[in-house]
């Protein structure tokens, strides 16, 4: 798995707790950009589209856990890719025992 997701745009606060600026939210700067890809899907507040880079570090991310595959994500809008590197993420976290 690679650290942070190329040229990952700023997202103030976290997408997690909404608009609540007062939460103390430990998300890193890539996962608080794929939930905002996964939460705001072309609604207000809006968020770049993903680069090219950023979709092909998406696609690293999901090939970096067993029983997930790229190629179910090639076709996918942002807000998909952005759901299968958090459900990849997830699984990783269940199969080491972190969850």
């Amino acid at each position: 798995m690679i650290d942070e997701m190329p040229n990952c745009p700023t997202v103030p606060g976290c997408p997690c707790y909404g608009d609540d600026k007062s939460c103390h939210c430990v998300c890193g700067l890539s996962e608080k950009a794929l939930r905002a890809w996964r939460r705001y899907d072309g609604k207000t507040p809006s968020i770049p589209p993903m680069t090219p880079e950023q979709r092909e570090w998406c696609y690293q991310e999901i090939d970096a856990v067993e029983c997930h595959d790229r190629e179910d994500y090639l076709t996918a809008s942002d807000a998909e890719l952005a759901y299968g590197v958090l459900c990849a993420w997830q699984d990783y976290c269940r199969d080491e025992g972190l969850l």
